[in-house]
């Protein structure tokens, strides 16, 4: 996979470029957003609620050239390519990467859109396990989810956004984090959860 980690000015970049077939699929490709951003509008009805809000929001502030969305993307014959799974990610010091939504077409059927995003979350522990990916050893089978966005989104949207990303959270095998260790206190304004994939590996 060409995969790559920066950290730049205490800024944490990810490059991602390439093809990854999925189940019945074999013209699929991952990339991240400094490739290609997300085209998904914010009224989409074909995403979960909070997934297209949290691609926008996370693109702010030169997100899409840190790579902080990464997609898969699927190109039929004689078309433009189209996003099938979509994650955004964030970091915070030497720990585990922070994933803040996953999501999926939801036109697609159900055993895809869990291939889909467990390739995803494939790509994240791959990143985390890079040279100069800024985590610790102890945290590379990690990944932490949090909501914390959410706080600055449409205030009538806030509570919508959250309760579909933490059910998808825990869908996926993410379950709520308890100190110790403590996280940073900024992650621990809303729901944080926490999945070791060494010790419970994909299974969930």
């Amino acid at each position: 996979m060409n995969l790559s980690v920066a950290v730049r000015a205490g800024e944490t970049y990810l490059h991602v470029e390439s093809g990854l077939p999925v189940g019945t699929y074999p013209r699929l490709a991952v990339y991240s957003s400094d490739v290609i951003v997300p085209n998904i509008a914010l009224d989409s009805p074909q995403w979960d609620p909070g997934v297209a809000w949290s691609v926008h929001d996370r693109m702010r502030n030169r997100g899409d050239e840190k790579g902080r969305a990464i997609a898969l993307w699927h190109r039929a014959r004689g078309s433009e390519p189209t996003p099938f799974a979509v994650l955004i990610w964030h970091t915070e010091g030497t720990g585990p990467f922070y994933v803040f939504a996953v999501g999926t077409r939801n036109n697609l059927n159900a055993p895809l859109r869990r291939q889909l995003e467990a390739a995803l979350l494939a790509v994240m522990l791959t990143a985390s396990k890079h040279q100069e990916a800024p985590v610790a050893p102890e945290w590379q089978d990690v990944l932490r989810w949090a909501t914390v966005h959410f706080l600055h989104a449409p205030h009538g949207d806030r509570k919508e956004y959250a309760t579909a990303t933490i059910r998808q959270a825990k869908r996926l095998g993410f379950e709520r984090h308890q100190p110790p260790p403590a996280a940073p206190a900024a992650m621990n304004e809303t729901w944080l959860g926490e999945r070791n994939f060494g010790t419970q590996g994909w299974s969930g």
